[in-house]
């Protein structure tokens, strides 16, 4: 109806320790174009001082421990009273029409819940820019209807969030379950990628510190994965088949060493576009850390099996 008052929207922001980012995050969302937004920063136990820079008219929760991101996003989500709940995390900055872009892609399309990737690095830095390039370039057609959504990228009805019984809780940091929440909504209902409304991510600032992010990323894939079999063949999800290919063929070349040539063939793409984009200086650095990325994956996932097999292991004794 003309005239209408716009929706009440809820952002909701988990936090631990991030005393060093989440005031550039607020301030991102307290200039969004949508009139209507609350937001929520929901703190997991944090020891730097993070609650202290909470502020009124943002809402401070606490999860009343360190219980993970999922069940601060949940502590969130049963707190917020906006029609629409919008996820990020605390390193994000989001551009000023961020929501009003989602709410009319909710509009336009008829979708209940969507999201979409990111628009660059917070800092220019090589490890930032490598990261966001090749994210962008595997998720490159990931766009329209899709299977799987990302968490720090990603609004959904709060009936249906709430009726989905939110995201899983078994992850202590940022992980899989975005992955494990989306698939499941996508079941029964339409999920909206807009590539087009992405925000900004202050990834790792480090080649250390992005390396084990790859490795607890994996290992803790391994057990969402074989608990939802079904998502490994998925059609559409944000992990592109693309890397499912390197990391086949970085395993088959630590046993027989020309096979590493799959994955230069399988980033011959990507390296065209960040040559034109970055120089060729960027694109040969560029290879060696995408092998640098996938040998981190490949040793994620072998300590991922080994703890979901310990872990049945110990249960069988147990019961025995």
């Amino acid at each position: 109806m003309a005239g209408a008052e716009p929706i009440l929207v809820s952002a909701i922001v988990p936090v631990y320790n991030g005393a060093h980012c989440l005031p550039r995050c607020l301030a991102s969302l307290q200039k969004q174009t949508h009139p209507r937004v609350e937001i929520i920063v929901v703190d997991d136990g944090s020891t730097d001082g993070t609650p202290d820079l909470v502020k009124a008219p943002v809402r401070l929760l606490s999860t009343g421990g360190r219980k993970g991101a999922g069940a601060a996003r949940n502590v969130g989500a049963r707190a917020a009273t906006g029609e629409v709940l919008f996820f990020t995390d605390a390193d994000v900055v989001a551009p000023p029409d961020w929501i009003e872009k989602a709410l009319k892609a909710r509009a336009e399309k008829g979708v209940p819940c969507g999201g979409g990737g990111y628009a660059g690095p917070v800092k220019e830095i090589f490890i930032q820019q490598f990261a966001h390039e090749e994210l962008v370039w595997r998720r490159r057609h990931h766009r329209g209807y899709v299977e799987t959504l990302v968490s720090n990228n990603l609004w959904c009805e709060r009936e249906l969030f709430l009726a989905k019984g939110g995201f899983p809780e078994a992850y202590r940091a940022a992980s899989s379950e975005d992955m494990e929440f989306s698939w499941a909504v996508s079941r029964d209902h339409k999920l909206w990628w807009d590539p087009d409304n992405g925000v900004f991510h202050d990834f790792a600032d480090t080649v250390k510190g992005y390396l084990k992010q790859q490795i607890r990323f994996a290992k803790d894939a391994v057990p969402m994965l074989l608990g939802n079999r079904a998502l490994v063949g998925g059609r559409n999800t944000h992990h592109g088949k693309q890397l499912y290919v390197e990391i086949a063929f970085t395993g088959l070349g630590i046993v027989c060493f020309p096979l590493f040539l799959g994955v230069l063939a399988a980033n011959w793409g990507f390296l065209g576009e960040i040559s034109r984009k970055r120089g060729p200086k960027f694109a040969a650095q560029a290879i060696g850390m995408a092998f640098l990325r996938n040998f981190s994956i490949l040793w994620g996932v072998a300590v991922g099996f080994w703890e979901f097999f310990a872990k049945k292991r110990r249960k069988t004794v147990m019961l025995e």
